[in-house]
């Protein structure tokens, strides 16, 4: 009987959010840019936007390439991109769930949980858009779950900094969030005297290598994208105003995105648990990024992963241990 009533409260879970997913489902412009490139590199002529001119003008790698796979495959990128956020989603849901069960979570609190994410505009709206966030949604749940798991030092470094390092792949920016907890776990394994380079090295070998192939094919580190939106000589105060607008248009059409924010931050800086503090400085990290940066003309792209962040920590209370055993050194 509790089995069957467990069941029914994952199987609603589910069916909301794709119920959600599906009334809610779009490709934003930005979405097409990425999609001609992509028809550029299948044609011949390079992953770039007009032939002969090597311009880098998408912002995720990795997630233009899964695009590339599936339109190779010969699915129109316009519903690849819905395919794959989907996919993500329900991922994102699986792993949600088997982490809740390892810490023996209830499951009609699992439901409140998964209800509270659906109430975010943010989390909703760009868990489809054919941008890359919900790539990094699945990508941050991993990396939450290695970083409150109880794996050897070595080991949990290692798998936060791949994790790392594909969400550098699939946007930049995005490791703002998790480079405090990042950066804790190689002072610890400094302190301890454990074996950092190799798990670094490795963890790092997906973002390393791509930056190496863009200095020589694009001839540059950055995306054309991030430099066309940086050191464009406005005034700090500008980018301030628009800041406090970006974030007052947020709080009008989706208050609950920026209340379970800051709420987090607040709940996270002033806890006993080290790794809920840190989770919580990379939130504020984010915050400050986007006031430094003015905003976004997308209400919410930047937010929908932050949301994810602040739940996330405060559903998985314990640290859980992995019955897999993985050499890394």
């Amino acid at each position: 009987m509790a089995a069957k009533k467990n069941f029914f409260y994952v199987f609603l879970g589910y069916i909301v959010f794709f119920y959600l997913f599906l009334n809610t489902a779009w490709v934003a412009e930005d979405a097409f840019i990425t999609f001609r490139s992509v028809d550029q590199l299948l044609a011949g002529h390079g992953a770039v936007w007009n032939i002969g001119e090597r311009v880098q003008v998408y912002t995720h790698p990795l997630w233009y390439f899964l695009v590339v796979l599936g339109k190779a495959l010969g699915v129109e990128s316009y519903l690849f991109v819905l395919l794959l956020s989907a996919l993500c989603l329900f991922l994102l849901l699986t792993l949600t769930v088997w982490l809740a069960r390892r810490q023996g979570l209830s499951y009609p609190l699992l439901f409140l949980f998964l209800f509270l994410a659906t109430l975010s505009r943010s989390f909703i709206d760009y868990s489809s858009s054919g941008l890359e966030n919900p790539l990094i949604h699945l990508l941050l749940g991993g990396y939450v779950a290695v970083y409150v798991s109880q794996q050897p030092p070595e080991r949990r470094f290692f798998y936060t900094t791949l994790f790392y390092a594909l969400v550098f792949l699939t946007r930049p920016d995005a490791i703002i969030m998790l480079t405090p907890a990042s950066l804790a776990l190689f002072i610890q394994l400094l302190r301890q005297r454990k074996p950092w380079l190799k798990p670094a090295l490795l963890g790092l070998a997906p973002a390393i290598i791509w930056e190496l192939f863009s200095l020589f094919y694009y001839g540059s580190l950055t995306p054309n994208t991030a430099l066309a939106k940086v050191n464009l000589g406005y005034e700090p105060i500008t980018l301030l105003n628009n800041a406090y607008y970006y974030f007052r248009a947020s709080f009008r059409f989706d208050p609950l995105t920026l209340v379970v924010i800051l709420l987090a931050v607040v709940a996270g800086i002033l806890s006993a648990e080290r790794r809920l503090r840190l989770l919580a400085l990379g939130l504020l990290l984010q915050l400050v990024y986007i006031t430094k940066v003015g905003g976004d003309y997308m209400l919410g792209r930047f937010l929908s992963a932050s949301v994810l962040q602040a739940l996330l920590p405060r559903l998985l209370r314990k640290p859980w241990r992995s019955s897999t055993v993985i050499i890394t050194k």
